[in-house]
Order: structure tokens, then C-alpha cells, then sequence
């Protein structure tokens, strides 16, 4: 498998690791076993404002005993795979190849989805558990985006658990990943995981169905809320556990607004012999096929044109959406420079609360058996319904509260309270959050 680490605003150099047949056996160096522990748990859409509902009140203790951020600036867009692999990695979603949750790869003619998450090939740059196993330190991920793709060999399935959707359904298995956790953190010191990953998903799951506001959510911030106090609960008190330098960090990915579900967006019709469109709620991405590069600009051009003209005309929307050029995009880091090419030539972009929806498909033959959301995300992340949460506590960390600031430095705070060492060049600054504001050493 191949790890590639982007150094260059241009595109990437890449480091080339030797394909393996098994998995390796992974234990800690004698020199890693005193360093620090860091779980660092994500609960998708967690908005930061959740923070200050009932619901949330253990968690809001929890913050208070540690450092808690106004709010964390999502990355572009404000989408959960993109922004799970900023967090792991430090680099915006242009850099790290996870552009949307789905998307289109020109080089390799192959579209992106969450079936291809545990294929390396499709991740840049280089993981908090990569770089931990280079370092011959034990991570352990549960339900983490890509975990394990981007390391050398097969994914070892014991550190690094797979999301599944049908137990995820159940109660029990929330209950049962904790208990896992806690388990692993009783294995002996050169088997024991320094950093583990947490993924919790039921806030976005209730927040898309039903919205920010409902009664569902706030069940589903309950049921986050007592996972984490379980897992702390179970450490702090195990006679042996509760002896490790353990730090906690929670963040979340993005927040989520209530969307109008009235007067939606339609996605337009293209030529499919001459485009490809992947779309979500708040995206729509055009791709030009033409392998003649300067008749696939005249395309690209005449379509832009005509989608322009349609939003400029229509009289509820002209104001609700932006059609924009690859090479004149303000949306993403990098701009129009997309350097692993995948990128739509042609995005559309809603303004919240809108969304693009069809209600009808098969060429306006069939209602559509899926209704719009009634909760989105994706927007832009200065979109203070975008915002997420980040607070984290342990003996790391000093008490206090600290101004929002953008994911992509996570990373290094993590790494550095991991006691690795990085060299390779990220779009995270270490001097964000590793300060004596923010932590005691």
C-alpha cells in the first residue's frame, strides 16, 4: 500500500512503502511505553452550541475541567469524510485527497464513496495511527474514517475496527465499543494502545432525520453524552487504568442547520455522454469526460454559461446557490489548484439553510423515494450553524477557555502530546494549540 506525503502547494512527493502479505504484529518500543495516552473522540454533526444543552451536561462538566474552544472552523467543505481525515491528518481536504463523502477521480477515472474508505490509494498525507505505527506505537481506531487505510500491509482488524452500519443501529454496541476501549486499555504495556480513536454517530444521524432542534437530537446528545461519561467513569475507576497519563480530546467534524425542505434546489440535467455529476445536499460537482483537453474546456465553458443564465433566472433561487469554475473557486484551500485532480470542473454551491433535491428521478418519471434532509451540513464553515466542538481535558491540559480555531491543527497538538515527531510538511501550526495557554508543559 502507498502512504504519499504532500509537501508542495504544486501536488506531492511520495514516500513508497513495501507492500507486506500479513499483517504486522504491532507493539509498543521500550522507549514508548512512559509516554502519554490521547483517545480522541469525534461525535459527528455535534454543533458547538450543543455543548450548553441539558442533554449534554456531563460532557459540559467534563470541558470544564479542561480547555474548551469557543468553537472549531471546519474545513471545506463542512462534510464528514473530508473532515475526519483533516482531523487525522492536518491537511485540508484538497491536500489529503478526501474532497466530499462523494467524488470523482480523473487520473485513475473512478469515483470516490464510503465503500472505498479502507482502499489507501485514494488517502494523502499521513495519519495520527500511521505515524504512531511508525514509531512502534499501538493505536486501536473504532469506527474512524479510513482508519487503517493508509498504512504498510492488510489492516490489522484488531486495532482497527470497521464501522458497521446494522450494529451501529443498536444501543448495545455503543455500550460494547466502550467496553472494548476499556479493555484494550488493560492489555499490557507493549500491547496497550497510547492513542485511540472514537467515533460516535448517532447527533448527525437524528440531526439530518429530524433536524437541530428535535426532540431526536437531543436524545441522540444524550446517548453521546453517556457514552463518554461511561468510558471516562470506567477508566477513573479501574485500579489500574485510572494510573495511565490518559487525555481525552472531543471534537466533532461539523455542525448542522435546519434545512428548508420546501423549496429546494434541482439538480440540473447534463449531457451524461459529455459530464458526470456527483452530488449532496449542498454540493453538486460536474466533472468534463471529453479526453480532448481543449474541446473539454469549450464544454465546460458552454455549461457554466448556460447553469449560470439558469440561476441568474431563477426567480426563488438566483440567490440561494453560486455556480462557480474549478480554476475560480474561493471554496476550497487550495483554490482552483486541485492538485490530485478531483476537484469538479463545475460546482454549484448552496447557501444555507437550502439544499439541491430532485423530487422526482428517472427523468421525471418516478417520485423520489427520499425525502430531503431536515438537517444539513456541508455549507460554509464560517456558517455558525457549521461550527464544531472541541474541548479536551487530562493531565495535559491546563483550565481554560480558548478562541475558535480552524481543525487542521488538531494534528500536531495530538502528535506532540503523543510524544512523536513528525517531518513532513502539514497545513496545521503546532504554535495553535501547543502553547502554555493550552497545555501545562
Amino acid at each position: 500500500m502507498i502512504s504519499c506525503v504532500i509537501s508542495t502547494a504544486a501536488g506531492c512527493k511520495k514516500k513508497y512503502v513495501e507492500k507486506t502479505n500479513a499483517a504486522p504484529v504491532v507493539s509498543n518500543a521500550s522507549a514508548i511505553k512512559k509516554n502519554p495516552y490521547v483517545i480522541m473522540i469525534s461525535i459527528d454533526g455535534f454543533r458547538a452550541d450543543y455543548l450548553n444543552r441539558p442533554e449534554a451536561s456531563d460532557l459540559k462538566n467534563l470541558a470544564a475541567t479542561g480547555i474548551e474552544a469557543n468553537y472549531m472552523i471546519p474545513s471545506y467543505p463542512s462534510s464528514t469524510f473530508a473532515n475526519h481525515t483533516t482531523l487525522s491528518t492536518g491537511l485540508y481536504p484538497d491536500r489529503h485527497g478526501i474532497i466530499d463523502n462523494r467524488f470523482y477521480e480523473r487520473n485513475n477515472n473512478e469515483l470516490f464513496d464510503a465503500s472505498k474508505q479502507y482502499n489507501g490509494k485514494w488517502f494523502f498525507g499521513l495519519p495520527i495511527w500511521e505515524l504512531a505505527l511508525q514509531h512502534y506505537m499501538v493505536p486501536y481506531c473504532s469506527y474512524w474514517f479510513g482508519a487503517g487505510a493508509t498504512r504498510q500491509g492488510p489492516i490489522n482488524e484488531n486495532l482497527f475496527i470497521k464501522y458497521n452500519k446494522e450494529a451501529n443501529k443498536k444501543q448495545s454496541t455503543l455500550i460494547n465499543r466502550v467496553n472494548n476501549i476499556v479493555a484494550e486499555l488493560k492489555k499490557p504495556d507493549h500491547t496497550r494502545p497510547h492513542f485511540i480513536a472514537f467515533y460516535i454517530s448517532q447527533v448527525d444521524e437524528a440531526g439530518h432525520a429530524t433536524g437541530p432542534y428535535s426532540p431526536q437530537t437531543n436524545a441522540a446528545i444524550k446517548v453521546a453524552n453517556d457514552a463518554i461519561k461511561l468510558l471516562h467513569d470506567k477508566i477513573t475507576t479501574d485500579k489500574e487504568v485510572s494510573q495511565l497519563p490518559i487525555n481525552y480530546i472531543v471534537v466533532s467534524d461539523h455542525g448542522m442547520t435546519e434545512a428548508n425542505t420546501t423549496q429546494t434546489i434541482a439538480i440540473p440535467e447534463v449531457d451524461r455522454n459529455k459530464f458526470l455529476i456527483t452530488t449532496d445536499e449542498t454540493m453538486v460537482q460536474i466533472y468534463g469526460l471529453n479526453h480532448d483537453e481543449t474541446m473539454r474546456q469549450q464544454e465546460i465553458e458552454t455549461l457554466f454559461t448556460k447553469l449560470e443564465a439558469d440561476r441568474v433566472s431563477n426567480n426563488t433561487h438566483h440567490n440561494n446557490y453560486n455556480v462557480v469554475r474549478k480554476k475560480n473557486n474561493p471554496y476550497f484551500a487550495m483554490g482552483g489548484v486541485d492538485p490530485l485532480k478531483r476537484i469538479g470542473d463545475i460546482l454549484l454551491v448552496a447557501k444555507a439553510p437550502y439544499q439541491f433535491y430532485n423530487p422526482f428521478v428517472n427523468n421525471g418519471k418516478t417520485p423520489n423515494p427520499k425525502k430531503p434532509k431536515v438537517g444539513c451540513h456541508g455549507y460554509d464553515p464560517k456558517d455558525k450553524d457549521m461550527h464544531a466542538t472541541f474541548f479536551a481535558w487530562g493531565p495535559a491540559f491546563n483550565v481554560d477557555k480558548i478562541d475558535a480555531f480552524q481543525n487542521i491543527h488538531v494534528y500536531p497538538l495530538v502528535v506532540h502530546i503523543l510524544g512523536l515527531k513528525y517531518t513532513h510538511v502539514i497545513d496545521g501550526n503546532a504554535k495553535v494549540l501547543v502553547n502554555s495557554k493550552v497545555l501545562k508543559n
